[in-house]
């Protein structure tokens, strides 16, 4: 009984998600190729969730699934690059009145 009145409260609970393929480039230059796990609402901004939306965050880590369907926890100072359909960072995105900044970081070491 206890079992089963659990089950319904993490049902109830549950926050549904959908994969979001990417690509991702990690510090030591290893690529991983899987997707991110986004919401429908993005918590801050109107429209869908995406990688930019998890990358930005306060969590130190985030799922990810592998092409051969193993599930990592991603540590997010690890991660250099993203690339893949990254919906927030479209040009027609950004045109959208919210403010842009174009910055360019040199990595030294």
């Amino acid at each position: 009984m206890a079992r089963v009145r659990l089950a319904r409260m993490v049902e109830e609970y549950r926050i549904e998600k959908d994969p979001h393929p990417v690509t991702l480039t990690l510090l030591g230059g290893e690529l991983i190729s899987g997707a991110m796990f986004v919401q429908a609402h993005a918590r801050r901004r109107t429209g869908r969730e995406d990688p930019a939306d998890i990358l930005n965050e306060p969590e130190a880590f985030f799922p990810f699934v592998t092409d051969a369907k193993e599930t990592l926890l991603i540590p997010k100072s690890r991660v250099l690059e993203v690339a893949g359909d990254i919906p927030s960072r479209r040009p027609a995105a950004l045109a959208s009145g919210n403010p842009v900044v174009r910055i360019s970081v040199a990595v030294v070491g």
